[in-house]
């Protein structure tokens, strides 16, 4: 209101409305608490990763306007920003976090970034409210890596555009698809050395697959290199390298054997020859893939020594088989490969065969042996003496079948006989040429291999003129079968009338005659004496007959020996023709077991019908049953009787009864034979046992164990000591208690309780029983009294008590060891076995940390507890007599006071420092924390080590329990090289040290070798005959890295092409030396990738360079030999039919630089008819002579050589070729040809006339 000072005052209303702003509500997020989301390190600058919204609900004014902000990790905030807020509507604001720079600029690779976000209104005063944030970030931690770093692909040069040729793979162990394997692309590196290689190929960048986009078939190189890479998705991406060497195979086909198994025949007489020829193909387009090359294959050094196989597969023999007997037959292996170098040589799969038969020349031998013929003393010339005949297994179409005869003398008589060379007859020729009354004649048969057989022909003339004669004409005699071998039975003599020896000497032979039993092998005569002698036993078969009828004959010595008339013999046989008998089958004996030795049993008899001693003559024996001949024996009475007498005393014996086999022989050989059997029984047991004394007491406790002896009664028996009656037997009888709780042992009276005693609730302290006796004779007699039996039982009757002192409590520390309690207990029995107490131990720790004394109830505690944890243990105290049911039990309780101090950092602590290798395995620990306790043993002894929770790096680092450090992942890649991580000792009891720290450096290999003398096109020439300790090359490199093995450059040839497998580099020195001769293989330039590395492990690094290697295979031009040429052919000389050749060699022995080729030089004209052939230097004329000028008879040319190579010779050779011409017959003195004296019955073919004619041809026949 407005007044003013009139009056009266005037005034006038008007409205003021205050507004006041007055914050009453926070802002308050409406999306969600607590956000977290997942990013990848490569999302792009601005990337949107969420988008929030608060709300104030305050009225329109600043109190409800709001603002965002970030706090706390300063590394989130430089990676992160938040747009400014707008609102939608009253109070209602968002914003937006975008990635502020790339997360893989974070070089301690953080996983996850956490902070605040704020949002705060612009009230007086301000309110606020937050939430926190996590980000996760996804990174491309693992680089690619290849599964080898070199590829060694073969391809065929023949291979197909399109074709896959390799296929090289990559992983990538990173989890997400993003940069894992599975988001690698492939490609091959451009550019550098490999530019002209790899337009032939190309390679799927989804699967590593390289195609040949070209065909290499055109071009020469044996092998070709290629770089890959494989890359991850990320960004920046990682990449991996690999090298692919593809080797070309220009050698695609094996040889094949085009005539695989010859058979061919030989003699063994041949000398050195060529048998047989393999032949084989190769389908290669290209030498020396495609020339082939034949060996023998075989171990046989037989067959080696024998045969051998041309390089173009001719097989020969090197000599005859003469001093090789067997064997008749060889096979013979050839193989054949392509001449292409190895390793590429290829071979056929299969070898061809020759089966080389040999025939042998076996010996001639005689037939129809022996040649003995007698001669009449009128023999006369031209008879026939003897036919002889030889056979030789050989066929008789070759000469080793082919046979002549021949005589080679003896006894001076050869010169008057003759044989036939070709029929074997041999005739006389002379008969004043023969002396004396026999001789012999050698006799020769040899076939046409030169193999021969002698034989012996004997020629007698006869002088031999009487036979013998016998001097009776009948010999018998009779003898037993008993007759001994060798002894005379008859004796034969004889007489003859020849007066001179040897035709009167004699011997003598058997012969069957006529009767049915023949004497083959029972009997015999002496040849010299006569004697006939039994030769076999004559009492068994097949000589056991009764009569025996043969003959005898004289023969006399004589060339031609003469048989005298024979002489019957025969001799009769007495045999033993009945067998002794016992007079009974079984005879029965009784004796009483006191039967004195000597004392005869039994009489026994028996008979034999024969009449003829010794057939009559008897003799006995016995044999018995176990122990029957220990204990009787036999004495003969006369010839029929014996008596059974005691040889030894039964008394002894076990045995009631004995069985005896009598035997009795006669005296013939063989004897026969009679048995019969003897029972003897023997009569025992006179005495019944009895009991002295026969009153027993025993004292036990109740807990005598069952089946126990508590005592023995014993019996006595006369019969012993012996076995069999003298035994005795005991049981229990009558008792005045249950007869259950005792019993008797029936061998040997010992007493032994049968029941638990304590069983018994009468607690009877006294048991009477009695015992009987028995033997165990045959018959069994009881025994005469009965033994009474006492047995006072002391028993148990009261338990141990433990109330004296416990149950109680008691408090120890953990340090200490020895006696901490002792427990006591009564017990009221009399006897000491039931009333002294024994303890025992149960609960925690019992017997393994505390122990108590069984007989003192002292319980000690021992330095294991120091190791235990726990503050209070539970002991229950057993006291027991060892015979209540229920012992008596009580608790001890035992307090333990434990841990005081925590750890302590020892060593380097609390800031333990240490310096590794980028290369550190992972697997090996970089250093170890050391911290102790004073706490020594028990809870709170053991420390353990951890990061502490704010720490850094514990991606990349782990501690293990005993304070070792390990790295979790490899150094290499990462780009820091030093590590601080917060570390913290704590003891098993809960106990913390002081904070430590742990530094952590690393040495990284920064440098790369480098190869300072190997520019590109780098190249060294060698010859092929270069040696292998020759240098090739050296080359010189330098590493900057100062760190051991890191400066330290190495050397290697890289790829598995020719070239690794011809050159060598030494690993230190880079000297390229040969590793394998180069006349082995055949190419001309070699490319050698060399590597320079150091020895940085998973981090080394390297650098390469490339040699080529050009090699000199044509060391020797080709060079004439014993040039110039001279040759003489006829004008008539046939067309393309070489008349000569030019002879050369080269020292070069490998194609196509051994290879001569010649050429023909010189005068066009001479060069129209003469030619040479280009392989083999052959000359001929190569067109039909029209030669212009007749008179012209020598003509020269020159020839160059040049190897396959190119390479020419340093001198041609001249060829000299003299044409031999043919000139005209010319008739001289035509005047005088007439002719005269001719008539008309001249007969044809007669001569009529000669015409003279001349020639100056004088060089050539045919001319």
């Amino acid at each position: 209101m407005a007044r003013d000072k009139g009056t009266p005052a005037k005034s006038s209303l008007g409205v003021v409305t205050i507004i006041v702003f007055r914050n009453y509500n926070g802002p308050v997020f409406l999306n969600e608490n607590d956000i977290t989301r997942t990013v990848y390190e490569d999302a792009p600058i601005g990337d949107t990763i969420f988008t929030t919204t608060a709300r104030d609900s305050d009225r329109a004014g600043p109190q409800s306007e709001l603002t965002f902000s970030l706090s706390g990790s300063q590394a989130a905030q430089s990676y992160f920003n938040l747009l400014d807020a707008t609102s939608t509507q009253q109070g209602v604001y968002s914003t937006d976090l975008t990635i502020a720079r790339p997360l893989y600029e974070d070089n301690s690779d953080t996983l996850t970034y956490t902070f605040t976000l704020n949002a705060q209104d612009n009230g007086d005063p301000v309110q606020r409210n937050s939430t926190s944030v996590t980000i996760n970030v996804i990174r491309n931690l693992q680089p690619p890596v290849f599964s080898t770093a070199y590829y060694s692909v073969p391809i065929s040069y023949l291979a197909n555009v399109s074709d896959v040729i390799a296929t090289v793979t990559a992983t990538d162990a990173d989890t997400d698809s993003k940069y894992n394997t599975s988001s690698l692309r492939y490609a091959i590196v451009q550019g550098g050395e490999n530019t002209a290689q790899t337009q032939y190929f190309g390679i799927d960048s989804s699967t590593g697959a390289i195609r040949l986009r070209q065909s290499v078939a055109s071009d020469s190189a044996t092998s070709y290199v290629l770089t890959v890479t494989a890359t991850d998705g990320g960004t920046p991406a990682l990449v991996d390298y690999a090298t692919v060497y593809f080797n070309i195979n220009r050698n695609q086909n094996k040889p094949v054997i085009t005539s695989p198994t010859l058979t061919v025949t030989i003699l063994e007489t041949e000398n050195a020859k060529e048998i047989a020829n393999i032949t084989a193909s190769d389908s290669d387009l290209q030498a020396p893939f495609n020339q082939l090359f034949f060996s023998m294959v075989t171990t046989d050094s037989t067959i080696q020594q024998y045969f051998g196989v041309f390089s173009n597969g001719v097989v020969f023999t090197r000599k005859s088989f003469l001093d090789l007997p067997s064997p008749d037959r060889f096979e013979i292996e050839v193989q054949v490969c392509d001449r292409a170098p190895a390793p590429d040589t290829l071979c056929a799969d299969s070898n061809g065969r020759v089966i080389v038969n040999v025939i042998r020349n076996h010996y001639p031998y005689f037939v129809s042996l022996p040649y003995d013929r007698d001669l009449d003393l009128s023999f006369a010339p031209g008879q026939t003496v003897v036919d002889v005949e030889g056979v030789d297994p050989d066929p008789v179409d070759i000469i080793f079948g082919q046979l002549k005869y021949s005589l080679i003398g003896d006894d001076g008589n050869e010169n008057s006989f003759n044989i036939n060379e070709d029929t074997g007859i041999i005739t006389v020729t002379n008969t004043n040429g023969v002396t004396g009354e026999a001789f012999q004649l050698r006799i020769r048969v040899c076939d046409l291999g030169g193999l021969c057989n002698v034989t012996v022909a004997t020629i007698t003339v006869r002088t031999n003129r009487f036979a013998p004669e016998l001097n009776n004409t009948n010999y018998r005699r009779i003898i037993p079968e008993t007759w001994a071998l060798g002894e005379t039975v008859i004796s034969v003599g004889a007489r003859d009338n020849d007066t001179a020896p040897p035709n009167n000497q004699y011997g003598f032979e058997l012969q069957s005659g006529g009767g049915s039993n023949t004497y083959a092998g029972c009997f015999a005569i002496n040849s010299e004496s006569g004697v006939i002698y039994a030769l076999r036993a004559l009492y068994r078969d097949p000589c056991n007959q009764a009569q025996y009828n043969f003959e005898v004959v004289a023969k006399d010595r004589g060339r031609t020996s003469l048989t005298s008339v024979p002489s019957t013999v025969q001799i009769d046989i007495t045999r033993n023709q009945n067998p002794p008998q016992f007079t009974q089958r079984q005879y029965t004996a009784f004796i009483n077991e006191t039967a004195p030795v000597g004392d005869i049993v039994i009489r026994i008899s028996a008979i034999d019908l024969d009449t003829e001693t010794p057939f009559n003559t008897l003799n006995y024996a016995i044999l018995g049953d176990d122990q029957a001949t220990v204990y009787f024996n036999f004495t003969q009475v006369d010839n029929n009787i014996i008596d059974i007498t005691v040889r030894q005393s039964v008394l002894d014996s076990n045995q009631d009864q004995y069985f005896v086999q009598l035997f009795v022989v006669d005296g013939g050989t063989p004897a026969q034979r009679d048995t019969s059997v003897l029972i003897i029984t023997v009569r025992r047991n006179l005495h019944a046992p009895f009991f002295n004394p026969t009153n027993y007491g025993f004292t036990i406790q109740q807990d005598q164990p069952i089946g126990v002896s508590i005592g023995q009664v014993s019996a006595t028996d006369l019969d012993a000591p012996k076995l069999g009656s003298g035994d005795v037997t005991y049981s229990l009888t009558a008792s005045t208690q249950p007869d259950d709780y005792f019993g008797v042992r029936s061998s040997d009276g010992v007493i032994v309780v049968n029941r638990d005693l304590t069983l018994d609730t009468s607690n009877a302290l006294l048991y009477l029983f009695s015992v009987n006796v028995r033997d165990r004779g045959n018959p069994s007699q009881a025994g005469t009294n009965t033994a009474t039996v006492t047995v006072t039982v002391q028993r148990n009757l009261n338990c141990p008590d433990l109330s004296n002192n416990l149950p109680t409590e008691i408090t120890i520390n953990e340090t200490y060891t020895g006696l901490i309690f002792t427990a006591q207990a009564r017990d009221n029995d009399i006897t000491p076995y039931f009333s002294t107490p024994t303890y025992s131990l149960a609960g925690d720790g019992a017997n393994s940390l505390f122990f108590i004394d069984n007989s003192t109830g002292q319980i000690n505690v021992n330095s294991v507890i120091q190791n235990r944890n726990d503050p209070i243990y539970k002991l229950q105290v057993v006291a027991s007599d060892g015979f209540c049911l229920n012992p008596a039990q009580a608790t001890l309780t035992v307090n333990v006071r434990r841990n005081l101090f925590p750890p302590r950092w020892t060593g380097q602590g609390p800031s333990f420092q240490v310096t590794i290798r980028e290369t550190q395995d992972i697997l090996n620990s970089i250093t170890q924390l050391t911290a102790d306790d004073q706490d020594l043993t028990g809870v709170g002894s053991t420390v353990s080590y951890r990061f502490q929770t704010n720490s850094s790096h514990q991606n990349l680092f782990f501690i293990s329990e005993n304070g070792d450090v390990y790295l979790r992942r490899t150094m290499v890649g990462l780009a820091d090289n030093t590590f601080v991580m917060n570390v913290s000792a704590e003891d098993d009891g809960g106990l913390t040290s002081q904070p430590g720290t742990l530094t952590v450096s690393v040495i990284r290999n920064d440098f790369t070798p480098e190869i300072l003398n190997m520019p590109p096109n780098t190249a060294r020439s060698v010859r092929s005959d270069t040696g292998l300790t020759v240098e090739i090359f050296t080359c010189t490199s330098r590493d900057s890295d100062t760190e051991a093995d890191y400066g330290q450059v190495n050397y290697r040839i890289v790829g598995e092409g020719r070239a690794s497998n011809m050159f060598k580099v030494n690993s230190s020195t880079c000297e390229v030396t040969l590793r394998t001769d180069l006349t082995s293989d055949t190419a001309q330039a070699y490319t050698v990738l060399i590597e320079a590395f150091d020895n940085a492990g998973a981090a080394t690094r390297s650098s390469t360079g490339t040699l080529t290697i050009n090699v000199d295979r044509n060391l020797y031009p080709p060079q004439f030999i014993n040039q110039p040429y001279s040759f003489e052919i006829l004008e008539i000389q046939e067309l393309g039919i070489p008349f000569g050749y030019a002879n050369a060699s080269d020292n070069d022995t490998v194609s196509p630089y051994g290879d001569i080729y010649y050429e023909a030089m010189g005068n066009d004209t001479v060069l129209t008819y003469f030619g040479i052939n280009a392989d083999g230097g052959l000359i001929s004329l190569r067109s039909q002579w029209q030669y212009p000028d007749r008179s012209e008879n020598i003509f020269r040319f020159d020839v160059r050589l040049r190897d396959g190579a190119g390479q020419q010779s340093p001198v041609t050779a001249s060829v000299i070729v003299t044409v031999i011409r043919n000139t005209q017959p010319v008739f001289t003195n035509t005047a005088n040809y007439r002719v005269s004296n001719l008539t008309e019955d001249t007969a044809g073919g007669t001569v009529v006339f000669t015409p003279p004619v001349t020639n100056q041809d004088s060089r050539c026949a045919l001319y």
